[in-house]
């Protein structure tokens, strides 16, 4: 066993970190200092000298023993021996640093692992699936640990069964939305939009809930055979620079979860303000006719937010409504959470592709050999990978983000166009429907940008000089310009800029509807009036 084998058997003994303890990295000055020479050299000298004679036997006289190269050595452009481990400089003079070289060697291996750990998408994305965990959404055990191979899903764990649990009662109450949606339409009875209208609203948001807490816990199964994909994919590609994302993802995570909070506070005081109306007062008359204690704030709140489900389906009990006002809360929350991932998602990847965009660049200035081409087409197919497994698991939840989102935004907006609004109101549909347009804008050109990405080092390859073009660069430019590679909508659509732009034409599509519906209903107002 030589130094390097010590130095390296020495590191290895140090314990493992365990979880909730601070990790600390030492610098490179006290991995020396913690590994002296006298340790070294009393424990291992004869070992190491039994095997410099076996080395020295292989060989004649005329030859040389094998070189080996150390990081160090690589950096000051200085070659060592592997027998008397010797430094030999340029001008011919040697040096006996073998236990410097062999110390700094390991502190440097043991630095970029460290520095590879803290750069991951598995560490940057932790907080975040934090979050989502509390919104019942992604029940895996291991998030917090520093590489993938602790993650792991059980069908029988509590963080499954409180997912379970939830779906099912979203789906109670998605049922009770639906028969009430139903009874409406058929009964023809006064202030029929307006109940449709409040019933839709909670059977979307319902719904929503039930389909991503499938969709995420089909995503948990196979989140750890994703994420060592992902993390395999960074080691290969550690060498070349990456920006880092973890701050990143928490400050996209905090510009859209406080504008979510801030119109959720709206549309708690648009329910507790709604009843001072003529057309709302309707509804409290009728739902609160019984009740002794109708000037309760809780009681017309649950009754007014949720009366599709307390309107002759379920009579108002207060330790129904609570659980009721819960699962609101969550399938709200679920919504907003939902969209942040898929965001972040799209960050990570599209920044691997800008990473091989930068590589390719920086690839052009160099005189390339076919190796070099090949090593290039290898990268890029890590990434291709990677983006389609990725596609995979997350499509559905892409397709189930556009269809509620455009679909509340038309809601939305019927309410403000058809139906009457005061002050407060149309305070809280306008900012609902500005909020939704920009996480829908932000999930489209994050999503599109993986496409971008892709093909953006295509202007690079025509511009190769002639002596760089071979069979391999030729084989890469026809991969780049004709592989489609982007996230999908459940293999329906591709997230493109283009995408984008059908997208707003639909919403523009749906608000001109509305307005010639409200134009309709107008005149049929002015001619029910005439003819009285």
């Amino acid at each position: 066993m030589d130094i390097f084998e010590m130095a390296s058997h020495s590191f290895k003994e140090t314990p493992k970190k365990k979880f909730g303890e601070v990790r600390r990295r030492k610098s490179k000055k006290q991995i020396i200092k913690s590994i002296t020479l006298p340790e070294l050299q009393n424990n291992k000298e004869r070992n190491h000298e039994n095997e410099c004679q076996k080395n020295d036997t292989k060989f004649s006289a005329n030859s040389k023993p094998p070189l080996r190269k150390t990081l160090s050595n690589n950096v000051n452009g200085i070659v060592s021996d592997g027998c008397n481990n010797n430094r030999i400089n340029a001008n011919g003079k040697t040096k006996d640093l073998r236990l410097q070289d062999a110390v700094i060697d390991v502190g440097a291996d043991i630095f970029q692992t460290e520095q590879i750990e803290e750069e991951s998408f598995h560490t940057a994305i932790r907080p975040i699936l934090t979050l989502i965990q509390f919104a019942g959404l992604m029940p895996v055990r291991g998030i917090w640990d520093p590489t993938p191979k602790s993650l792991h899903f059980q069908h029988s764990s509590i963080r499954t069964a409180l997912s379970v649990l939830l779906l099912l009662s979203f789906a109670v109450l998605e049922i009770l939305a639906i028969k009430y949606t139903a009874s409406v339409v058929t009964s023809n009875g006064s202030q029929t939009l307006s109940k449709v209208w409040e019933a839709t609203r909670g059977t979307i948001i319902y719904g929503n809930a039930m389909l991503s807490i499938c969709i995420f816990l089909r995503l948990a199964s196979h989140w750890k055979d994703l994420m060592r994909q992902w993390h395999n994919t960074e080691e290969k590609l550690k060498q070349w620079p990456f920006p880092r994302l973890s701050k990143r993802f928490i400050i996209i995570t905090a510009a859209i979860i406080f504008p979510s909070l801030i119109t959720h506070i709206l549309s708690t005081l648009v329910y507790l303000r709604i009843n001072f109306y003529p057309e709302q007062k309707y509804f409290c008359t009728i739902l609160l006719r019984n009740e002794p204690n109708s000037s309760d704030t809780f009681e017309k709140y649950s009754v007014l937010s949720n009366f599709y489900i307390f309107d002759g389906i379920i009579d108002y009990r207060v330790w129904i409504a609570l659980p009721v006002n819960i699962l609101s809360r969550f399938g709200i929350l679920i919504w907003v959470v939902s969209d942040i991932f898929i965001i972040l998602v799209s960050i990570g990847l599209s920044e691997r592709f800008t990473q091989f965009n930068w590589r390719a660049k920086d690839a052009m200035s160099k005189k390339m050999v076919p190796a070099d081409w090949k090593s290039l087409r290898n990268h890029f197919n890590l990434v291709t990978d990677l983006v389609r497994a990725v596609d995979r698991e997350v499509s559905g939840l892409i397709l189930l983000s556009f269809v509620r989102n455009l679909c509340r935004i038309c809601l939305m907006f019927s309410k403000i166009v058809i139906l009457c609004c005061n002050a407060m109101e149309k305070l809280y549909y306008c900012s609902t429907i500005f909020l939704l347009m920009v996480g829908t804008f932000l999930i489209t050109k994050s999503a599109a940008r993986i496409y971008e990405e892709s093909r953006a080092s295509l202007s690079d390859f025509y511009s190769c000089p002639t002596e760089n073009y071979c069979r391999e660069m030729e084989q890469l430019q026809t991969q780049i310009s004709t592989d489609e590679v982007a996230l999908t909508g459940l293999r329906i659509f591709s997230v493109t800029r283009s995408f984008m732009l059908m997208i707003a034409g639909f919403v523009f599509t749906c608000i001109v509807i509305l307005l010639q519906f409200h134009v309709s209903l107008s005149i049929n107002d002015e001619n029910d009036c005439s003819a009285l």
